[in-house]
């Protein structure tokens, strides 16, 4: 089976993945194609309602990069406070801000916000980065991508950026997009993690 889902991704872009890596694109790509609570589920149910789906499948992703992973820590708030906003597949739920983390790209420092946000259905959550780049719209999501901080052993964090993703509304309109945090665009590409090409010419309504 695992042979078998790795076909989804050109062989090329396997080869040079590490393995965990190219495993979870390619679990990714099946569960996009086969799950019935996936974003492509309510458009095969409803074509004529929510139109054509706006990314092809399998998801495209850039090619791995080692320099894409960033550690440091977080530079928590002196008062934590909680917003509302949409996770990556348009649920809105009351995330807690965590902080800043500092992310060097292109020979510069941004400071990106933090959010811990709960898992829907769940009692987890992630730390995790709604982030815009110069990208967006040249080769990635118009709206910005996700990626979730990882802890380390010595209070630090990794974002890995070969991991980035987009949001639901990147694959079909039923789902509501996030609007991008204030202040987390990142002045350089990040040519790393999930990509995007349009199949349709529809505006992307972004909600907070």
């Amino acid at each position: 089976m695992r042979a078998l889902l790795l076909l989804c991704l050109p062989a090329a872009l396997a080869a040079q993945t590490p393995p965990d890596l190219a495993r979870e694109r390619s679990e990714f790509a099946a569960w996009l194609a086969r799950a019935p609570n996936s974003p492509y589920a309510a458009v095969s149910l409803s074509p004529a309602r929510y139109g054509p789906i706006r990314n092809p499948t399998p998801p495209r992703f850039y090619a791995f990069s080692a320099t894409a992973e960033v550690t440091g820590p977080i530079a928590r708030p002196a008062r934590p406070r909680t917003q509302r906003m949409l996770t990556l597949d348009g649920v809105e739920v009351e995330a807690t801000d965590a902080g800043t983390f500092d992310v060097r790209w292109g020979g510069r420092v941004t400071s990106l916000r933090v959010y811990r946000v709960p898992v829907p259905g769940t009692e987890e959550s992630e730390l995790t980065i709604y982030f815009r780049d110069s990208t967006n719209a040249r080769g990635t999501y118009p709206a910005g991508r996700f990626v979730t901080l990882i802890p380390l052993p010595d209070r630090r964090y990794r974002a890995d950026f070969n991991r980035a993703r987009n949001p639901f509304c990147a694959y079909s309109s039923v789902y509501p997009c996030p609007i991008p945090w204030p202040g987390n665009e990142i002045p350089a590409k990040v040519e790393a993690g999930e990509r995007y090409q349009a199949h349709d010419d529809r505006p992307v309504r972004a909600r907070p």
